[in-house]
């Protein structure tokens, strides 16, 4: 059963130490948007087989997500347009191509207005707000 532990305002060692799946918001202010805002980020965390696993979306996760395992958080992610993340294992930077008068310029960590990397489809900022210590 996944536990539900409210709005954050940080990451704990203790609460990446915690078995099982669990789900928290964390806010997130995304100043390298154009318009800056504050983003409440919906985050499961998943303990399984010595790995960790995130799931994180800017929007309230449907009713009856409530993934023990990680075929469950895969399964949720999937229908949210996403996929788990493993944050024991090395990120998969996700490129971001900047048009150029000359060509374009490929980023894999680029944070700003005129484009943001993402790991599976999940802004970097986001993670590196949430996870950033872990990380």
């Amino acid at each position: 059963m996944m536990k539900y532990l409210g709005k954050l305002e940080s990451v704990s060692p203790d609460l990446l130490d915690m078995p099982g799946a669990s789900h928290f918001c964390i806010e997130h202010f995304a100043d390298y948007q154009s318009e800056p805002t504050l983003l409440r980020l919906q985050v499961i965390l998943l303990h399984e087989a010595g790995e960790i696993y995130t799931m994180i979306s800017d929007r309230e996760f449907p009713p009856g997500t409530n993934p023990d395992n990680l075929k469950e958080l895969t399964a949720a992610a999937n229908k949210a347009g996403s996929e788990p993340i493993c944050l024991s294992r090395p990120l998969e930077l996700e490129t971001v191509s900047i048009p150029k008068p000359w060509g374009r310029e490929i980023w894999y960590s680029g944070i700003e207005q005129r484009g943001v990397s993402t790991v599976k489809g999940v802004p970097l900022p986001w993670l590196l707000s949430v996870f950033g210590d872990y990380l």
